[in-house]
């Protein structure tokens, strides 16, 4: 796993992530009492993946169980 945070040496804040040759833009999320999370969003199919870092990675679905599609721009 390789991460970097694309704008300075600081890196309490991750902006990219690649994984087995794939890359994600990391939205982040939160803390709380029972883990933290962010949003992961492939940079190839803009699939969105909520990650806990307590119990794991799943893939943002629609009440129809299709994967949520990232709108916003991917640097």
């Amino acid at each position: 796993m390789y991460c970097k945070d694309s704008d300075n040496d600081n890196h309490d804040f991750v902006k990219e992530i690649n994984l087995v040759g794939r890359e994600f833009k990391v939205i982040p999320g939160t803390s709380t009492k029972y883990g933290g999370y962010d949003i992961l969003v492939d940079k190839d199919t803009r699939v969105q993946y909520l990650i806990n870092y307590q119990n794991g990675t799943e893939v943002i679905v629609d009440a129809e169980g299709k994967p949520i599609l990232y709108e916003g721009g991917i640097e």
